[in-house]
């Protein structure tokens, strides 16, 4: 009698074996049913009404190359560190794919794409659309600042940036809700990095600049004290045969040289510090557009699927919960 009053999932020892528990799990499952088949159709129905409303999505993947030659900053940066003083050069972090893995999906260039206006075709056929992100988004808000909040937000669920540091290859991935604004979110992302990155290396172009300047001026000003010690030490001695002062002659004119080299090195440098602050060269090449990756992802009946089958599960784990709780308080009144 005492053995027909035991609660489901008690067992002698340390615990019930593997065919006991079963049993119990396929009885509690007889008792409740129908709560298993109501969350085996409830959670389908809930997928597929979701899948309804949001539509269906459309993904492009975008691939670059970083750039990772020798940036003619460089060497300016090595002629820097000649004379002992340290300049940032170009390429490093700023060529680096990892450098672009975080960029890309950064809150400021997110913040940058929220408030571009975009240009698309959704859709082949369809007639072409014009405005903000921030619109197409439409992620609601309390105020302006609020609506970027929640759009910018929202834009790091459907951007995605991923790399492979062996093949150097860094991969942008959106998720839109048409084939063309996905891959108009992917252009424009793409444009942002390279405008930041080229803002960048124009600032960085700035300072060598200011940098070879001040330098450039300091050796000639140090040229012409040493050419007028030339001048003033032969207008001086001009009559002395003494060796020594040939010997301090020689090495008036070493410096003068070594002046004149310094000052002819800085005035190249110069020239293409300045050159590099205007140049518009991208240190990175599209290897893999949007346009020609986009696709439908996701499919209805894989949801379906996977949603019954959570619902099942679910459901089994619920009535043992329940015939469980039952049979301990049964126990329990006895």
């Amino acid at each position: 009698m005492a053995d027909q009053q035991r609660p489901m999932g008690y067992g002698d020892g340390l615990g019930l074996s593997f065919w006991p528990w079963f049993i119990e799990v396929r009885r509690s499952m007889r008792s409740y049913l129908w709560l298993i088949v109501l969350l085996a159709v409830l959670f389908p129905s809930l997928a597929l009404a979701y899948r309804v409303r949001r539509g269906p999505q459309y993904v492009a993947t975008l691939a670059i190359t970083p750039d990772e030659s020798e940036s003619p900053l460089g060497q300016v940066a090595g002629l820097a560190a000649q004379f002992g003083i340290a300049v940032g050069g170009g390429g490093g972090q700023g060529n680096s794919v990892l450098f672009y893995t975080t960029l890309m999906t950064s809150w400021d260039i997110l913040t940058e794409a929220v408030t571009s206006e975009l240009e698309f075709v959704p859709r082949p056929g369809a007639e072409p659309v014009r405005a903000k992100l921030l619109t197409l988004l439409d992620r609601g808000g309390t105020s302006p600042g609020d609506s970027i909040y929640r759009a910018v937000r929202y834009l790091e669920r459907r951007v995605q940036a991923g790399s492979s540091r062996e093949a150097g290859v860094v991969r942008l991935t959106t998720t839109a809700d048409s084939p063309g604004l996905a891959v108009a979110l992917s252009d424009r992302l793409i444009e942002l990095v390279a405008e930041y990155n080229q803002q960048r290396r124009q600032s960085r172009a700035r300072a060598e600049r200011e940098f070879v300047e001040a330098r450039l001026e300091e050796t000639r000003v140090a040229l012409g004290e040493a050419e007028k010690a030339v001048e003033e030490f032969r207008r001086t001695n001009r009559l002395a045969t003494d060796p020594g002062l040939e010997l301090t002659l020689d090495r008036l004119i070493r410096t003068v040289t070594l002046e004149e080299q310094s000052y002819l090195q800085l005035a190249a440098a110069l020239e293409q510090a300045r050159i590099n602050e205007v140049r518009d060269i991208p240190v990175f090449s599209v290897v893999e557009s949007a346009s020609t990756t986009v696709r439908r992802v996701g499919g209805t009946l894989r949801d379906l699927v996977v949603a019954t089958l959570f619902g099942i599960v679910l459901g089994t784990m619920l009535a043992y919960s329940l015939a469980s709780y039952r049979g301990f308080r049964d126990l329990a009144r006895a």
